[in-house]
């Protein structure tokens, strides 16, 4: 019994030691003899924070900023897949179903039009392949919408039309 006493009293010394802010508080106004209680509260903080991160990451990848520009939209996607990549690093990842409405979301001005378009033709599709057909249309589109506009703007700096 001295054994498991001096474990709990070590385990207790060594929380407190790594503990700040509040969990600090928390564990130094617990004694040493409820050292196993504390580390069951330290995991459930630590495990309710994490959950709540991670429920606040999946959230914002399924309702993401959509661009403010047609020409924008090629890094809002590539950024909006590298933040999916994260999450899915750390948990299961986004469905199908909510990237199709994310990815939706990130299509903007007539971009939307042909997407629609795009969804009608491949709706007879597995949800995953019609979500991986339609963002590669959707990247596609707003690549070549990237390149119109520097175009437009290098034409524009050939014609002297840019001071």
């Amino acid at each position: 019994e001295v054994k498991y006493k001096n474990l709990f009293r070590y385990l207790y010394h060594i929380m407190v030691d790594k503990a700040e802010g509040d969990m600090y508080v928390k564990l130094h106004s617990m004694s040493e003899d409820t050292s196993i209680e504390a580390y069951t509260r330290v995991h459930r903080w630590y495990t309710e924070i994490s959950g709540m991160g991670i429920a606040e990451r999946a959230s914002k990848l399924m309702n993401p900023e959509p661009p403010k520009r047609e020409e924008e939209m090629t890094e809002a996607i590539e950024k909006w897949e590298e933040a999916c990549r994260r999450m899915e690093d750390m948990v299961q990842g986004l469905p199908v179903l909510y990237r199709l409405i994310a990815l939706r979301k990130l299509v903007i001005g007539t971009g939307k039009q042909h997407l629609e378009v795009w969804e009608g033709d491949a709706s007879s599709m597995k949800e995953k392949d019609k979500y991986d057909t339609l963002l590669k249309k959707v990247k596609d589109y707003a690549k070549k919408k990237k390149l119109d506009k520097v175009v437009n703007k290098s034409d524009a700096m050939d014609n002297w039309e840019v001071y």
